[in-house]
């Protein structure tokens, strides 16, 4: 039950380590994003070989901004914000 708890504390990490990276990272000098399983000390090579392969085909898909998605998000956002209660 220990090990499960510290897993999971690990996983929790290693997904807030992978996000700093990013934010952070030279694009020129990493074109691919970090991946948790990186920063994961339980992972095996298995698991970033598939979250790297996953990252991977992400990078290519993405979403082109256009008119009809800029509509899309307006209609779901909020009209003035945020406000405070």
């Amino acid at each position: 039950m220990a090990e499960g708890r510290d897993r999971w504390g690990w996983s929790l990490t290693s997904t807030l380590l992978a996000m700093t990276a990013n934010v952070n990272r030279d694009r020129k000098k990493r074109p691919l994003p970090f991946v948790p399983a990186e920063f994961d000390p339980y992972a095996t090579a298995a698991d970033v070989a598939a979250q790297m392969k996953a990252a991977r085909s992400a990078s290519k898909r993405g979403v082109p901004v256009g008119r009809g998605n800029i509509e899309a998000l307006k209609i779901m956002l909020p009209r003035g914000g945020h406000k405070e209660q």
